[in-house]
């Protein structure tokens, strides 16, 4: 029987409907869900506390890390109940979702695996559209960060999902993608006329969702202009994600197609809510992306070795520095440093992958720094970075998935010095540069 389940911080929404297809379906092969309590792991690479009694034989694991699966099973947890999507050799062969189906034997379900197809392609950019619920679960999360928390975007993302999964007919093909479109639009309406406390929501309601309302056309930049917001730079992704999803086919992931099943499961009310929600964040992420822009361009740089690309080290809380560097640098970043202090000292290090660099070095050189001062300190070895690798480098000393990872004991300085150094650049058959 299985008593507890466990997802590490801020889940993506694969995971989300690994939990909910396992709460959903779970009971035909683990009896007793209703009691299963749900768990979220700060540091997903550390076995969790259990309470006296609890085997962990009786918790279910999904989306956790490489380390936790290889201690957790060293500690005799059976392989099947461990669902981790950082094992394998594909997006798809690693995803939660189809490693749970198997394991409740309903590999032959041919909805589930139609959810399984579309949830294996992620936000990867397949399927017609750059603004998925991974966008929007991600904007959410970004804003409940400083309470440490990710209660709000896990609860959001199960409503909408309980909604869509339920439905049976959500995968057909025809107009509805098309209307789901058409409606995500008039909902960024409402919400813009509420935001800007232009009408009140019984007025905004009857102005957009009016009896035939399907068989009109709303338009979101015309609504902005009336609003005299449509120059509103924290608008832009909205303004794309509101026309584009009027006039393109919406893959199954779109949060129109989302909110549109919502809709017919919930009715009006509750959509504006899970609207508003999702674009209040995506707004906070786009004024954040804008103060990140003037972050990045003060920040301090030091050339890397090969003399044209550099490292960019930057002091910020800001979770769209990243993004930022790459649209105003592009390919002459090689490697961004980023120091946040809030609610603790984190490291987050990436690298931009057309530019090839390995941060195989630095990684063992901040091993060895790491375990220097843990003696030095008569401190305790600690599990502090992480390194992942693929079609860029990233090491991660805490971050938004991983905020209960200890502080480095390595200073600035040392990486100021270091970075330049020791990042390594690799030829795109990926072996290293000589």
């Amino acid at each position: 029987m299985i008593k507890r389940a466990f997802l590490h911080f801020g889940p993506h929404f694969e995971e989300v409907m690994s939990f909910l297809l396992f709460l959903i379906r779970g009971g035909e092969k683990y009896p007793h869900l209703a009691n299963c309590e749900l768990r979220f792991l700060p540091n997903p690479t550390e076995i969790p506390y259990l309470p006296e009694g609890m085997k962990f034989s009786e918790c279910l694991f999904i989306g956790i890390g490489k380390e936790l699966t290889r201690d957790l099973i060293a500690a005799g947890v059976p392989a099947d109940q461990i669902i981790d999507e950082h094992k394998g050799t594909g997006r798809d062969e690693d995803s939660s979702f189809r490693k749970l189906i198997k394991l409740l034997g309903l590999g032959e379900d041919k909805y589930l695996s139609r959810w399984a197809d579309a949830l294996g392609l992620k936000d990867s950019g397949k399927g017609g559209d750059n603004f998925t619920v991974y966008r929007a679960l991600s904007a959410i999360y970004s804003a409940e960060r400083e309470n440490c928390s990710c209660e709000e975007g896990f609860n959001w993302a199960m409503e909408i999902a309980r909604a869509s999964f339920a439905d049976e007919k959500y995968f057909v093909k025809g107009e509805r993608p098309q209307m789901a479109g058409r409606f995500f639009e008039r909902l960024s309406c409402v919400w813009a006329c509420l935001r800007s406390g232009a009408l009140k929501k019984e007025q905004a309601l009857d102005e957009f969702f009016f009896t035939g309302w399907q068989n009109c056309s709303a338009n979101f930049p015309n609504t902005l202009r009336r609003l005299e917001k449509d120059t509103d730079e924290s608008l832009f992704q909205i303004i794309r994600m509101a026309e584009n999803g009027s006039q393109r086919s919406l893959s199954p992931l779109g949060l129109p197609r989302l909110l549109y099943a919502y809709y017919e499961k919930q009715g009006l009310e509750k959509t504006i809510s899970a609207a508003c929600l999702a674009l209040d964040a995506e707004k906070r992420k786009q004024q954040n992306f804008l103060a990140a822009l003037k972050i990045v361009e003060d920040a301090k740089q030091i050339p890397l070795n090969d003399g044209e690309t550099f490292t960019l080290f930057v002091y910020s809380n800001n979770d769209q520095v990243n993004c930022a560097a790459r649209h105003l640098y592009g390919e002459k970043i090689g490697v961004i440093y980023q120091e946040g202090n809030f609610p603790k000292r984190s490291v987050q290090i990436f690298t931009n992958g057309r530019t090839t660099i390995s941060l195989e070095s630095l990684y063992l050189e901040i091993m060895a720094e790491e375990t220097r001062l843990e003696i030095a300190r008569q401190k305790k070895p600690e599990k502090k970075w992480h390194y992942l690798t693929g079609n860029n480098d990233t090491l991660l000393n805490g971050s938004s998935s991983y905020p209960g990872v200890p502080s480095t004991l390595i200073t600035s300085r040392w990486f100021e010095e270091k970075i330049p150094r020791l990042a390594e650049f690799r030829s795109l058959s990926g072996k290293k540069a000589a």
